[in-house]
């Protein structure tokens, strides 16, 4: 139980850290603090426990990987000697420090062997971190299908230990891999998972990597205001923890910003300050990325010839790392620790069969015989469960891409019919009308004249509605319609939607009504808000019969504004209520006064609505009218 404790401080670091924050009181800096210890003790006689505490030290707040990676091999051969297992813990952080060095290879080769070892020894609560560690090496060598298979096998032994302390780690890199991949909706699902865990458990060390990893994702999707938002959290605990690595990516991720708003002068002094960090930590990797960041503020300048250069440089440093050897020669060295490990399990087998043999008589003998035979079915068993767990895991990732394309052409299909028969009968009354004046005016009385004027006029306005509708979901979809978030006064943008849309309620008799204080605001895109509460309010007109009532209204919540827009028109049945927002199901009823419409306007509604990072949902009784609501983040 002993060697269990100190296990698992070692990794807290709590008796020696203590003894280094006394030393640090007497002496002006971290240097002599290092250099007292290393000439004036015998180093060989320091305990384990101190070398890799003073590995530490140079990891984390000297950035000195070479020399913390001295460390924690000495610490690890001093607990070999003394028979001591928390030399597991040292190796594993020297495989995962041998990652930050870009030595992948041989960072997967000494966790897999640590692994190998932890896994004979059946030390259970070794390995959520063993399973984390290694993913995060696969990942670095770019072998991502293995990578996420190692951070789900992380999550599930932690959850076999009920121990969430390396779950949030696994959630946040499965939301990186989903982001590598392109699919940046679920990327932001598992980061969000992560960040909440982590603000939970207040950790700062690292709700760093959370707000940064998430900007990342709000930068690739467009959203650059709110990328800005979470990469200025991540850089203020970046500072105060001194995370020099880290905040050479953040460094790099402002520059994108201030690129991507056409700000580059902002943009100069993180370069300045990415420099002296690279300069400090000399790694290869954080070169690529100063480099790049190099090319892309002078291709920015239209400096072609210093953006050329540049890129070259990137292009010298990525080569310097080649991912193709590394991944060759890992998989060279897994087929031998398969091996290897076979081999020790058949000498093990031999060695216990020729002792029996000599001890004990035949018939203990097919006792052993069999409670192996029993061990070797259990671990099949364990490995098959795995492997169809992933597999499972994989099907179920087909079957919704699978969903997600035939919803893709049940969309197209319905965005066809919409441009065959919803946009070109219009245009069919259009041309009859003016084709009537045009060839013989002299036939008709004044009144029928301005009759097919006015017809001319309303199928003109109803054609503009629907391609305005067409052009805003398109734009939607591809991702070109930009987002940009401000304060904005709910009374006010309401009462605009009203005014503008109070000629169509007159013609049929209907009063509208606005029950808004004048201090409500969101933080929302201007347009999309504007287009949202015209398409329901118009909604509503369509469905509300003469002499009808609407009525707007908006309240706070918690960290929303709900909005409703109420009317007392013909409602919906349960069938229309569970198709109302889904484009490829749609079947449009005409309104009270005959109007036509496809519905799009609704779909339209949806995605705006959920872009701003709010919901929209509907109530209805058929026969008493319908409620659409709508949330919106507050200020």
């Amino acid at each position: 139980m002993t060697k269990v404790i100190k296990i698992l401080f070692v990794f807290l670091f709590l008796f020696q850290l203590k003894t280094f924050s006394d030393v640090f009181q007497k002496n002006d800096s971290l240097e002599k603090v290092l250099a007292g210890y290393e000439l004036n003790q015998n180093i060989s006689n320091l305990p384990a426990e101190t070398l890799f505490n003073i590995g530490r030290i140079y990891e984390n707040y000297k950035s000195d990987y070479n020399k913390a990676i001295e460390y924690y091999k000495l610490a690890s051969e001093k607990a070999i000697s003394e028979n001591d297992s928390v030399f597991i813990a040292y190796e594993s952080w020297l495989g995962y420090t041998l990652s930050k060095t870009g030595d992948i290879e041989n960072a997967i080769q000494k966790l897999l062997s640590v692994i190998e070892l932890a896994e004979s020894k059946d030390y259970k609560g070794k390995l959520p971190r063993l399973y984390l560690l290694l993913a995060f090496a696969y990942r670095d060598a770019k072998l991502f299908d293995k990578s996420e298979f190692y951070f789900i096998k992380s999550i599930d032994a932690s959850n076999t230990l009920k121990d969430s302390t390396d779950i949030h780690t696994a959630l946040a890199e499965i939301g990186n891999l989903f982001s590598i991949r392109g699919d940046n909706k679920s990327a932001l699902k598992y980061l969000r998972k992560a960040l909440k865990i982590r603000e939970r458990l207040g950790l700062s060390n690292v709700l760093v990597y959370g707000y940064h990893d998430i900007s990342i994702i709000y930068l690739a999707i467009d959203s650059v205001e709110l990328s800005l938002r979470y990469l200025t959290k991540a850089d203020s605990i970046a500072s105060l923890l001194n995370e020099k690595w880290v905040m050479s990516s953040i460094y790099a991720n402002y520059i994108n910003i201030y690129i991507r708003l056409k700000q580059i002068s902002k943009a100069e002094p993180y370069l300045i300050k990415m420099k002296n960090i690279a300069n400090e930590l000399n790694l290869k990797s954080v070169y690529v990325t100063l480099n790049h960041s190099y090319y892309i503020y002078y291709k920015a300048l239209n400096k072609s010839g210093l953006a050329l250069k540049y890129f070259e440089l990137e292009q010298v440093y990525k080569d310097s790392i080649s991912n193709q050897d590394i991944q060759k020669n890992i998989s060279e060295f897994e087929k031998k620790y398969e091996i290897a490990r076979k081999d020790k399990e058949l000498l093990k087998t031999q060695e216990d069969v020729k002792r029996e043999r000599i001890i004990l008589v035949s018939v203990i003998i097919g006792f052993i015989l069999v409670f192996t035979s029993l061990i070797i079915i259990l671990k099949f068993y364990r490995k098959n469960k795995i492997a169809f767990e992933k597999l499972e895991y994989q099907n179920s990732k087909i079957l919704k891409q699978k969903e997600e394309l035939n919803e893709l052409n049940s969309t197209k299909d319905k965005l066809f019919s919409i441009i065959a028969h919803d946009l070109r009968s219009p245009f069919v009354g259009i041309q009859g009308f003016s084709d009537l004046l045009l060839n013989s005016p002299e036939d008709y009385t004044p009144d029928e004249t301005k009759l097919f004027i006015e017809q001319i006029n309303i199928s003109s306005r109803t054609t503009l509605d629907l391609l305005e509708k067409l052009l805003n979901w398109a734009k939607n979809q591809t991702g070109k319609i930009s987002f940009n978030p401000e304060k904005i006064n709910m009374q006010s943008i309401i009462l605009e939607c009203m005014n503008s849309l109070m000629t169509s309620a007159k013609i049929k008799s209907i009063t509208m009504f606005c029950d808004c204080e004048n201090d409500i605001e969101v933080f929302a895109d201007r347009d999309m808000l504007r287009t949202v509460i015209r398409n329901l309010i118009q909604n509503s007109i369509k469905f509300t019969k003469p002499e009808g009532r609407i009525t707007i209204t908006a309240k706070r919540l918690e960290k929303f504004i709900e909005v409703c827009v109420k009317d007392n028109g013909i409602g919906m049945d349960e069938n229309t209520l569970k198709n109302i927002f889904n484009i490829t199901d749609k079947q449009t009823v005409p309104g009270t006064a005959n109007e036509k419409g496809t519905g799009l306007g609704l779909i339209l509604c949806k995605d705006f609505v959920e872009k701003n990072g709010g919901t929209i949902s509907v109530e209805s009784t058929l026969g008493e009218g319908s409620c659409f609501l709508f949330t919106m983040p507050s200020i």
